[in-house]
């Protein structure tokens, strides 16, 4: 065994590294007589330990992409629903009844995966050819004479009606699996009518008589369908089950049964029942290698050269995820899991309306309706709502505070309108009245709150003002306050949404750089997920090795299907480029309707322009929280507070630390006066603005921004 063989072999090396270098010299010195002049070489040499990317990997299983054809075979039951018409049959005369019919049809179809690849539901668009055709009889008791008996005789003439009909038309399905290989589908379809043919005939079905001719058939008459539909929509409901052929290649039996929403002809309507046989070929993988890479060290001999210049240190990189928890705990990041939850929020009402500059008319954002009766109809409901955010359910305060005023017939509102007193609204008084009285007759108009129990007030400016120096302050001067002397009339609304919960909910990216003699001048890093940028960072030579952290947010978690890529790329002053990547597989789970909320949030809004102070309005959704802890299984309480984007970072970060600490200090006060523990897990933490909660563009955004979040998340089990 020669030492080339074992430095060949890291594993087998690699213990007696770690034991002692020295062990490591005496055992070289011992093989020399064996390894020759390779191993003396060896010994004048260094041997080092290197950081190297080892490249491992794991496979992902997608849900294809697949088309392909059915033949398709089946039978009609049609039942004729009024008189059929002339030439067809002859009114009081003909008396068919109901028909049976044979179906021949081609499908060109393809299955697209929906939701993602663990998700069960499938769309499958169609196009397809139908050839129909029914047969229709009446029979008829005649008499007619016979010669050979000399006599009337009784027969029987049976009145045939065939028709057929053509058609081509597009179709889309939904189809769920509802276990490995079954699947049941159901959709609807449009087809056009290109081909209608009918014939009528006589036959006799008893022997001894003939018709005039000598013959015992008879045909009547031919023609184009009459009363015949050119478009035929229908409903239809499949059962099917997938067989492979091969790797590519699928295989699908099925039964249909078939609706039409119209008949093929006004008195022609019945149910199919078709057999068919799918050929499915998948389009794209079904799996794929992911790379997965890690950073290993590894031992490397460095060669001394005498007398000689040693080569600098190719520029290199690396890029790793790790996990922070809330205790400030560290570990890799080899998998993220992405939750769906059915998430219930108690949303704070925010009671100002804010106005365009110089205008007393309510703003198109807020939702309006023209009477009371367009509200009673359209209006959802003012205590509990579902799948709607936040921003949205805003626009709506003016008929939540309508809704509560018509519902609780003895409380008074006070409404005070106020402007920026700046540029055209400069001591305009007149203009914050009229805003009042704007929302005043929308109160009334709508809501048929009696004009007595509505106070309007007027100022310059708000009683708890923002800055006057600024746009965004002056936009959020020029506004109506509301304030009432029930305090029911702003409570939270309960608001039950599905969210997603992500574990670990953050990540940090850990670059390091090697071999950058030259300096380094820049850097980039960045998440992406199915080719889409997710966030990047980037950094100068003051930067280089900054740890990046990444929340995803609800938008993002949302529209997460595809392992998330990281990628990091350096380049030094000698114009050198070093590029690393890796990866983070998702686990993505769906939610049941059947499933209880995992997450309450309790939001508390109305700190004041860079206020943290906790006025006593918001004790009424702290209590809730508190009230609520006791009644259910709490894996963790999670308080976070948040500001607006305005002013600087660092302030920011202690500001909604601040504000965050005050509720939790209020919210352990209540759980102490009522004798209940304090949740195990309970954390604080101050987001700033480095996560804005809404889109500041606007006012109200702004507002509630300035933001305490409790969120309780309950145990799995």
């Amino acid at each position: 065994m020669s030492p080339a063989w074992m430095i060949g072999h890291p594993a087998l090396l690699n213990p007696l590294l770690n034991v002692n270098r020295k062990l490591l010299f005496i055992l070289l010195v011992l093989i020399l007589p064996v390894g020759g002049s390779y191993a003396q070489k060896l010994i004048l040499d260094s041997v080092v330990m290197k950081d190297t990317l080892i490249e491992s990997s794991f496979e992902v299983v997608h849900k294809p992409l697949r088309a392909g054809f059915e033949p398709m075979f089946g039978r009609g039951w049609y039942g004729t629903s009024g008189v059929i018409p002339d030439p067809m049959s002859q009114n009081g005369c003909d008396n068919f009844g109901p028909g049976v019919g044979k179906l021949y049809g081609l499908r060109l179809l393809a299955e697209i995966p929906f939701w993602g690849d663990n998700s069960p539901w499938t769309f499958e668009p169609t196009i397809y050819g139908k050839l129909h055709s029914a047969t229709f009889d009446w029979f008829e008791r005649a008499q007619g004479y016979e010669s050979k008996a000399n006599a009337l005789t009784p027969f029987t003439v049976d009145h045939q009606l065939s028709a057929s009909l053509d058609e081509v038309g597009i179709e889309g399905r939904m189809a769920f699996r509802l276990f490995e290989g079954f699947q049941v589908s159901g959709g609807a379809s449009v087809g056009y009518v290109v081909h209608r043919r009918y014939e009528k005939s006589l036959h006799i079905v008893e022997a001894g008589n003939t018709f005039a001719d000598g013959s015992r058939d008879s045909s009547v008459s031919s023609g184009v369908l009459v009363d015949s539909s050119v478009v035929l929509p229908n409903l239809s409901l499949a059962l099917n089950y997938e067989l492979p052929l091969s790797k590519k290649l699928r295989v699908q039996p099925s039964v249909e049964v078939t609706l039409p929403i119209l008949g093929i002809t006004n008195y022609w309507k019945g149910v199919q029942f078709t057999g068919g046989l799918s050929f499915l070929f998948d389009l794209t993988p079904r799996r794929e290698v992911v790379p997965v890479f890690e950073k290993r060290q590894v031992p490397v001999i460095v060669e001394r050269k005498r007398d000689s210049v040693v080569p600098q240190a190719p520029l290199t990189a690396t890029i790793r995820a790790v996990a922070v928890t809330r205790d400030g705990d560290t570990s890799s990041v080899v998998r993220m899991k992405v939750e769906e939850v059915l998430t219930k929020s108690a949303c704070p009402i925010l009671n100002y309306i804010f106005f365009d500059e110089g205008s007393a008319q309510l703003p198109k954002r807020y939702v309006q309706y023209a009477s009371y009766a367009d509200a009673s109809h359209q209006f959802q409901g003012s205590s509990e709502r579902r799948d709607i955010k936040l921003m949205d359910l805003y626009h709506e305060t003016l008929n939540i505070l309508g809704d509560r005023l018509h519902r609780n017939t003895k409380a008074t509102v006070t409404l005070l309108g106020s402007t920026s007193n700046t540029g055209r609204e400069h001591n305009d008084l007149t203009l914050a009245r009229s805003r009042a009285n704007a929302l005043k007759q929308y109160l009334v108009n709508v809501w048929s709150i009696d004009p007595k129990r509505i106070r309007v007030e007027a100022s310059l400016l708000p009683t708890r003002q923002s800055p006057t120096n600024t746009e965004q302050g002056q936009e959020e001067n020029r506004r109506v306050e509301f304030r009432v002397d029930d305090e029911r009339l702003t409570d939270p609304i309960t608001v039950t949404n599905i969210e997603h919960l992500a574990t670990p909910d953050r990540i940090v990216l850990k670059p390091t750089i090697g071999g950058a003699a030259a300096g380094v001048l820049r850097t980039h890093t960045s998440i992406s997920a199915g080719g889409v940028e997710l966030i990047s960072f980037r950094g100068d030579a003051t930067a280089t090795s900054q740890e990046k952290m990444w929340a995803p947010t609800e938008d993002a978690l949302a529209n997460l299907r595809d392992s998330l890529r990281l990628d990091y790329d350096v380049w030094d002053k000698a114009n050198n480029h070093a590029h690393a990547e890796n990866s983070v597989p998702l686990d993505v789970s769906r939610v049941t309707t059947q499933r209880s909320e995992r997450v309450e949030r309790f939001s508390l809004i109305l700190f004041g322009f860079d206020e943290s102070h906790l006025e006593h309005r918001n004790d009424r959704a702290i209590r809730k929280a508190a009230e609520m802890l006791p009644t259910i299984p709490v894996e963790h309480v999670l308080i976070q507070g948040f500001t607006d984007e305005t002013g600087d970072s660092q302030h920011n970060d202690a500001l909604s630390e601040e504000r965050a600490m005050g509720v939790r200090i209020r919210l352990e006060e209540m759980l102490h006066e009522e004798n209940v523990p304090l949740p195990n897990d309970m954390h604080t933490e101050g987001r700033g603005s480095r996560d804005l909660l809404y889109d500041n563009k606007l006012p109200e955004g702004r507002f509630f921004s300035r933001t305490v979040n409790i969120t309780i998340q309950r145990s799995a089990k």
